[in-house]
């Protein structure tokens, strides 16, 4: 992947990280989305920069479709917080991970 695609989509994730919400709080708010992908698509650039994007995502969690089910996977004892705490942790480490997107793909 040349430098210009690789900064493409950093500013995809980037705007992405704008869209997302950041709590279980601001999951309903008008124009917030819950998950990475959602929060991509409605990111006003080029489809073939935000399928890129979308397909580091799902590459990075295959073969799970879900964050949480991979943090599941990954984490001992994941299942046993309780469910607000979780949702709020999960929405933190979405945005710590687009966060290393961004660093990553800026390079």
């Amino acid at each position: 992947m040349n430098k210009k695609s690789r900064l493409a989509i950093a500013n995809a994730f980037r705007l992405a990280k704008q869209r997302l919400a950041r709590n279980s709080e601001e999951l309903f708010a008008p124009g917030a989305s819950r998950y990475i992908c959602y929060a991509l698509a409605d990111v006003t650039l080029p489809w073939g920069v935000l399928n890129n994007a979308s397909n580091v995502v799902c590459d990075r969690i295959r073969p799970y479709a879900f964050l949480e089910d991979w943090l599941n996977a990954k984490i001992p004892d994941y299942d046993c917080l309780e469910y607000e705490e979780r949702r709020d942790n999960v929405q933190a480490y979405r945005h710590r991970w687009l966060d290393a997107l961004i660093e990553e793909f800026s390079k």
